[in-house]
C-alpha cells in the first residue's frame, strides 16, 4: 500500500490483541483491501520523517516543495540594486570632483594671467617705470576658456635696503553652474 521509497515507516508496538500481519494479508477483512504483500496496516505505521508528508495530505501526483528559489532571487535582486545604486553614487561623486578640479585650474590660470598682466603694466617691455599707478583694479577675461572668471588686482610699493619692490596680488574668482572657486597669486617684482 505505501512503498518503502516513498514513506519511512516502522511498525508500532501494537497491543498483543492486534496482529498487524493479520490485517494486511491478502483478502484481509480488517482493511477491506486485497494486498499481496505482507505490509503493516496503516493503523500500525509510525511516520518518522517530517520531510515526507503523509500521502493523504497532498493531492494526487503533487509533491510539496520548499520554495528556496523565490527568496534567493529576491535577495540577489536587492543586492544587485544596492550595488547599482552605489556605482551611480560613486560615478556622480567622481564627476563632481573632476568638475571642481577643472574649475580650480581655470581659476588658478585666471589669477596667474591677472598677475602677469599687472607685472607687464608695472614694468613695461618698452622701458620706463610707471609703478603701481599703471595697474588696473580688475580684469574680465574674453577667452572662452576663462569665461565667467574675473581677477581683482592690487599693487603695493615696498622699499627694502634701498631697493624698490612691487608686491602684486591677483585675486581671481570663477563661477560655473553652482561651483564657485577662488584663487590668489602673489608676485614680488624688484627693479634692477
Amino acid at each position: 500500500m505505501y512503498p518503502d521509497h516513498v514513506v519511512n515507516h516502522r511498525t508500532t508496538g501494537a497491543p498483543a490483541a492486534l496482529n498487524p500481519s493479520a490485517c494486511c494479508r491478502s483478502g484481509s477483512a480488517a482493511t477491506g483491501m486485497s494486498v499481496t504483500e505482507n505490509l503493516p496496516c496503516p493503523e500500525h505505521l509510525l511516520w518518522t520523517s517530517s520531510l515526507v508528508p503523509r500521502p493523504s495530505s497532498l493531492p494526487a501526483g503533487r509533491v510539496r516543495q520548499g520554495g528556496f528559489s523565490l527568496p534567493l532571487a529576491i535577495f540577489i535582486i536587492v543586492v544587485m540594486a544596492l550595488i547599482g545604486t552605489a556605482m551611480v553614487s560613486l560615478t556622480q561623486s567622481g564627476q563632481r570632483s573632476v568638475a571642481s578640479e577643472v574649475q580650480s585650474i581655470r581659476t588658478f590660470y585666471a589669477a596667474e594671467t591677472g598677475a602677469q598682466t599687472a607685472v607687464a603694466q608695472v614694468v613695461p617691455l618698452g622701458g620706463g617705470n610707471p609703478g603701481c599707478t599703471a595697474v588696473s583694479n580688475s580684469m574680465n577675461f574674453s577667452p572662452a576658456e576663462l569665461s565667467g572668471c574675473t581677477a581683482t588686482l592690487d599693487c603695493e610699493t615696498l622699499t627694502l635696503a634701498g631697493d624698490t619692490y612691487y608686491r602684486i596680488t591677483s585675486d581671481a574668482e570663477c563661477s560655473f553652474a553652482d561651483n564657485d572657486t577662488r584663487r590668489q597669486v602673489e608676485v614680488m617684482v624688484r627693479l634692477p
